[in-house]
């Protein structure tokens, strides 16, 4: 996955977004706006940014404590923060503009060269992937969140692409390098994942009660 997402970003970025029909996706998608889908676009924005974003990452977290243990949470917690700060090496190296702001009416102003690969886009792809592989051991669940957490990422790409923030490039490596960080992160760490969940497992109150 990783390797997949890594080619597209060597792809778009080499070839240019005029040659490979992003730029003229953005433009045709900035014609075809509407208020529910600009007001989603702009909550996704401020939901999934930096500032926003580790604060989405903690409830998720707590949600999790609360429904299955606390070495489970902190086990989701660590793969998530991985896999959003994977593609921020990527933005160093490719190096890739945002959209320009006036021929495709972005409606949030970015100027860095920061396109590739989506940020609000792989911090979705590391929840989603980060849930799954944390409960592995409950299948049920498991496959509930990535019935639900799958066409989430494909929404969020969708609102950056809305927005003017990003290419269609951007938002299609991104899941796959933050979700393939996410997997080999989790069989990489492996050997220390029982030692981390029985750390915050040992943590629990009495009895099994939670604060």
């Amino acid at each position: 996955m990783v390797a997949v997402g890594l080619l597209i970003g060597v792809w778009v970025t080499s070839t240019g977004a005029r040659h490979t029909g992003e730029y003229a996706l953005d433009v045709d998608l900035s014609q075809h706006r509407n208020v529910v889908g600009v007001g989603l676009a702009r909550l996704v924005d401020v939901v999934g940014s930096p500032l926003v974003g580790p604060f989405l990452l903690l409830a998720l977290a707590a949600v999790l404590w609360r429904l299955t243990d606390r070495g489970t949470a902190a086990w989701f917690l660590g793969l998530a923060i991985i896999g959003w700060f994977s593609v921020t090496v990527c933005k160093v190296v490719f190096h890739r503009h945002r959209p320009p702001t006036g021929p495709i009416h972005a409606l949030i102003v970015e100027h860095g060269a920061d396109s590739f690969p989506s940020g609000h886009t792989a911090l979705a792809a590391g929840i989603v992937v980060g849930a799954a592989v944390a409960l592995r051991g409950n299948r049920a669940v498991r496959s509930w969140v990535l019935l639900v957490g799958v066409p989430v990422i494909v929404l969020v790409a969708l609102t950056r692409l809305l927005l003017g923030a990003h290419y269609l490039g951007d938002v299609v490596g991104s899941p796959l390098i933050a979700g393939g960080a996410v997997l080999v992160a989790g069989g990489l760490l492996r050997p220390i994942e029982h030692r981390v969940r029985g750390r915050f497992d040992d943590a629990r109150l009495p009895h099994g009660s939670r604060m």
